[in-house]
C-alpha cells in the first residue's frame, strides 16, 4: 500500500492515539515497506540492459549502425576499434563499465552483425551466462544444433533461423565434443546474424 492507497482510506480510520502524526508514522512506515519489496524484486529479476535474446544483448540489437551502437550504452565508455577475425579487418564497438569490457560488436556493411560476451553479468531470460556449466544449458536449453570448432574453442549453436546464440566453451584436453563434460563452463556468448546481406 503506497502513499495514493493511503489517501484514500476512510476519514474513520484515520482516527489514530497519535493524530496526525500517527497517520505520518503509518505512510511511512508503508512507503519503507514499499521500497524494500520493490528493491528486493529489482534485485531478481536481472535488468533489461542485461538481457541476451536471438536479436540482440542489452540494447544492442543486430542490424544497429555503429552510431546507434555507440549512442546506447551513453554513461559507459566506448572504443572504436578493428577487429582482425576469420583473416578479415572487421570495424568493432567495445563497450565498457569503468575498466570491465561489457560487449563488443562487429560490423559488415556498417550493420551490427555478430555481438560478443565475457562478462557474467548478462544472461539469457533462461539465466544462462559467461560461467553457466554445460550441464545447466542442456537442461534449461536442450541439445544444440551443432557444434563448431574455431581458433578460440568449441562453439555450441542455438539457431532461431536468421539469428543465432552461440556458447563458447573451452573443453579440455581439446576443443572437441568429446570432451565437454556438464561442468565445462561458458567462457563467451555470441549473438549473430546467420545470413549476411
Amino acid at each position: 500500500m503506497g502513499i495514493q492507497a493511503l489517501a484514500e482510506l476512510p476519514l474513520s480510520l484515520m482516527r489514530l492515539p497519535y493524530g496526525r502524526k500517527g497517520l505520518h508514522i503509518i505512510a511511512w512506515a508503508l512507503m519503507s515497506v514499499d521500497a524494500v519489496v520493490s528493491g528486493c524484486v529489482r534485485a531478481q529479476a536481472p535488468a533489461a540492459d542485461f538481457i541476451v535474446t536471438s536479436i540482440g544483448v542489452g540494447k544492442i540489437r543486430l542490424g544497429m549502425t555503429m552510431l546507434e551502437v555507440t549512442r546506447a550504452y551513453k554513461a559507459a565508455r566506448v572504443e572504436n576499434t578493428v577487429l582482425l577475425q576469420e583473416g578479415y579487418e572487421t570495424p568493432a564497438v567495445k563497450i565498457f563499465d569503468g575498466d570491465e569490457l561489457l560487449l563488443i560488436a562487429e560490423f559488415v556493411k556498417g550493420r551490427a552483425f555478430r555481438i560478443r560476451v565475457e562478462s557474467e553479468r548478462f544472461s539469457t531470460r533462461e539465466a544462462i551466462h559467461v560461467g553457466s556449466e554445460y550441464g545447466e544449458v542442456r537442461q534449461r536449453l536442450g541439445e544444440p544444433g551443432t557444434f563448431v570448432a574455431d581458433e578460440d574453442g568449441l562453439i555450441a549453436l542455438y539457431s532461431t533461423g536468421p539469428t543465432s546464440i552461440a556458447l563458447r566453451f573451452l573443453p579440455q584436453p581439446e576443443w572437441d565434443r568429446r570432451f565437454m563434460t556438464d561442468e565445462t563452463r561458458i567462457v563467451e556468448v555470441l549473438v549473430l546474424t546467420n545470413k549476411l546481406e
